[in-house]
Order: structure tokens, then sequence, then C-alpha cells
């Protein structure tokens, strides 16, 4: 243990050098290399090498025994072969990269087994116990248990057209018109990155791209707030998921239904929705009537789909308020017949 930082140190480890004479500066974030030996993280965003500490001199040892001195190595320097001081657990200080890092902040490895502060992609070294700049010391407080950071989610708020820049995260589209929106193949290291995408303005915005390899494509967001898609990378492409998509929905669920109220045929009892719209249905092979008005008896509503639908259902959208409300219904190649209570107005869809 040291005499001067709160850390645990390790000594069984050794640095393999890639060259001869290479040497393993103090201060550096190292990773486990071959079984028993550590070498340089060369951290960053993207994939990079997992950190397993930071490297100190052995300012506990007054022999010296664990440092080598020549011309090329320095007093706080390892050479290949020789055991070194690893700080894995607690305070310790270490050597700011580029941009230095900020008490406060997590922190990572940059490529140069420098310490910066986290940024999404990279795996988490610690956190800052105060701020250093490039090239000089400060304290870090070591926890390799919270590394495991590559999937880290990354964020991006689209206020204008132009392209989506992260790989692994979330989009949040903000503009008040539509936003025009481009997004470029993954790489294969982006293998399993998702992204998802969504409005928070009620536009219809789009998205280009080679959705599953298909060739460029647009996606337009139904011109609702809340409209979102969820990709994943994988092969070099970006997959979107072949789903039936609704734009609009609403209305609620109210009262006591009893019945079944779906299917080719079928009867129910009840409130089962009120201000109900199905614009969304709008479509060749889909037909929605008018509001229609019960008279007790069996109506024939022509539905135009030339063929007997494979589905065909009505709902009531204005009831009488009495308890024994019903509408029953079946389907033929020409109309969609309804009997309801008297009074009762409802609308009838019918699918090819």
């Amino acid at each position: 243990m040291s005499n001067e930082l709160n850390h645990a140190t390790l000594r069984a480890l050794k640095y393999t050098a890639g060259t001869p004479g290479t040497r393993l500066d103090a201060y550096h974030v190292v990773k486990i290399s071959d079984a028993f030996t550590i070498d340089l993280c060369a951290g960053g965003t993207g994939a990079p090498d997992i950190p397993y500490g930071i490297v100190q001199p052995a300012e506990d040892d007054p022999f010296n025994t664990y440092l080598y001195e020549a011309s090329t190595y320095t007093r706080e320097s390892y050479k290949d072969g020789v055991n070194a001081s690893v700080c894995c657990l607690g305070e310790c200080m270490a050597m700011a990269g580029t941009g230095g890092f900020t008490a406060g902040s997590f922190v990572m490895a940059d490529a140069s087994g420098h310490v910066i502060d986290h940024v999404p992609g990279g795996h988490i070294l610690g956190k800052a116990m105060e701020t250093a700049t490039v090239g000089k010391l400060g304290r870090i407080d070591v926890l390799v248990n919270g590394s495991a950071d590559a999937s880290s989610l990354e964020k991006q708020v689209a206020s204008a057209n132009g392209a989506i820049t992260i790989s692994n995260g979330l989009v949040i589209i903000t503009k008040a018109g539509v936003c025009a929106l481009t997004l470029a193949d993954p790489t294969t290291a982006n293998n399993y990155d998702r992204l998802h995408i969504q409005s928070n303005t009620a536009q219809a915005h789009t998205v280009t791209a080679d959705f599953n390899g298909s060739g460029s494509a647009t996606y337009t967001f139904p011109a609702a707030i809340g409209g979102s898609i969820d990709l994943m990378a994988y092969g070099g492409k970006w997959l979107l998921p072949v789903n039936i998509k609704a734009t609009t929905f609403t209305g609620a669920l109210v009262g006591n239904v009893t019945g079944d109220c779906s299917g080719s045929s079928g009867s129910c009892t009840g409130n089962a929705l009120t201000a109900t719209t199905a614009s969304a249905l709008a479509s060749a092979g889909v037909f929605m009537s008018t509001e229609q008005t019960g008279s007790g008896i069996a109506q024939n509503i022509p539905h135009g789909l030339v063929t007997d639908p494979a589905l065909a259902w009505a709902v009531i959208t204005t009831p009488t308020g009495n308890a024994g409300d019903t509408i029953a219904w079946t389907k033929d190649a020409t109309n969609v017949v309804v009997t309801a209570t008297a009074t009762v107005k409802y609308i009838v869809f019918a699918v090819k």
C-alpha cells in the first residue's frame, strides 16, 4: 500500500512491450494483456480496450526494486518484463490527455492511455476527484467495475435538417417544421448498435437511409408528437423492423363491454368506444363507413371491396346511454350487415 495515497496496488503483473525498449510510463491507464501481464490501454470510443487500472510509481519501495533505471528509462517508468504497481481501486494519480479531465466527471482512457472526461462509447474508468489540464496529474477515484460502457447511449437533438451523427443512442426531433434527416450506413464495428429516433413535434419528419440494404429510402413519421422508429446496425446496414404502423389513434375504451366485439362476425353489449377515428386505415383494401344510425333491424352497409373481406367489424361511436345497447354484424362479398339498437351511432370497418 502507498503511504501517500489510499489505493490498492497489484505487483504481480508485467508490462509486455510490442517493441523492445518501449517503456510503460507511470500514471497511464493499462489493460490486461496476455496471462498475468499488463499493457497500455488504447482507449477511446467505438471498440476500445477495457481498462484495468492506472500504473503508479513504486513510491513505497525505498530500494526501488520495482523500477528499472537506465538512460532510456526514468524513475517513473517500467521496462518490458519487470513488475509494475497498478492502482485498480480507490484514489490514485493519473496523467490528463488532450482536453484534460474535470472534477466530478466520469473519466475514461484515450488512445494513448491518458485520462480524459468520459464520452459515450468509451469504457468508464472512474471519477475525477479534481480537475487536470493536458499533461498534468490529477486524482482519479478508480472503479473498473463500472467500466463496461461500450454500449453507452449517445444523444442528439435534431432541431434542423441534416445528418444523424450518432450510431448508438437516442435522437429527439425538435424542429418546428418538417425535419429532413439523413443517416449514413454504419460500419461492421457498429454491429448491434441501436438508434431510437423520436419526434417531439407534430410534423411528418423524414429519415433517408439505406434501410435493410434495399437501397436509399425515406421513412416518413406520422405528423404527431411521439412518432418514432427503432433501428439496429448489422452488417454495415441499418435494419428497420417491418411492422404495420398506425399514424394516429384517438379515443378511449369506456364502460363495461360484454360479448365478442371483434372478428368477422359477432356481437357485443355496452359502450365499446367513444370519439374514435381511424383515418390511418384509409388505404387500398380497407373500408371505413361514415357514421351510421341503428334502426333495431338489419342494415346493409356496402363495403365496395368486390370480394368477401377477410375481416369486418362495427363499433358504437355514440351510445344511447342505456345498458342494453347492442350491435351485431355479419359480412358477405357486397355488404357488412349490421343490426344495432335504434338511435345508436356506429361505424363499420372491413379489410380485404
